[in-house]
C-alpha cells in the first residue's frame, strides 16, 4: 500500500484533473485491496467504510456528527469507477473539499487508504 500513496501526489498540474486523478487512486486501490487480499474471508465493506471515515475524520480533529450526517444527506450518484461499497466514502471525500478546501489531497489519500486497510481487522494488513 506505500506505493499508492505517493502515485496520489503525481497528478497532472491542472487542478480539476488532479482532483479526479487524486481520488480514483483510492478507488484503485480498493479494487487491488479486494483482488489481492489473501485471507480466509472477504474484506467487510461496512468495517472498511467505517475505518476509512474514522482515519479522515481524526485527520481534521473532527466529530462524526454532522460531518456523516451531511455526508448521508449528499443527493447525487458517485461517478463511475467508485466502488458501491464505497459510496459513503465517496460523499465524504466531496464534503471534505468543501470544508477543508486546503487539506493536502496527499494525507487525505493515505488516511482514506490506511482506514481501509485498517478496516480488514487484520494486523499482518496494517501498514
Amino acid at each position: 500500500m506505500a506505493l499508492l500513496v505517493p502515485l496520489w501526489a503525481c497528478g497532472s498540474s491542472n487542478g480539476a484533473a488532479t482532483a479526479r486523478d487524486e481520488t480514483a487512486l483510492i478507488w484503485e486501490a480498493w479494487h487491488r485491496i479486494t483482488e489481492a487480499y489473501a485471507s480466509h474471508a472477504e474484506p467487510d465493506p461496512e468495517a472498511v467504510v467505517q475505518n476509512t471515515l474514522q482515519h479522515l475524520l481524526d485527520l481534521v480533529d473532527a466529530s462524526p456528527y454532522p460531518l456523516l450526517t451531511e455526508a448521508g444527506r449528499l443527493r447525487g450518484q458517485p461517478p463511475p469507477g467508485v466502488p458501491d461499497q464505497l459510496a459513503d466514502v465517496w460523499r465524504a471525500l466531496v464534503l471534505y473539499q468543501q470544508k477543508w478546501p486546503g487539506l493536502e489531497r496527499s494525507q487525505v489519500a493515505e488516511a482514506a487508504i490506511r482506514g481501509m486497510v485498517s478496516g480488514l481487522g487484520d494486523p499482518s494488513a496494517a501498514s
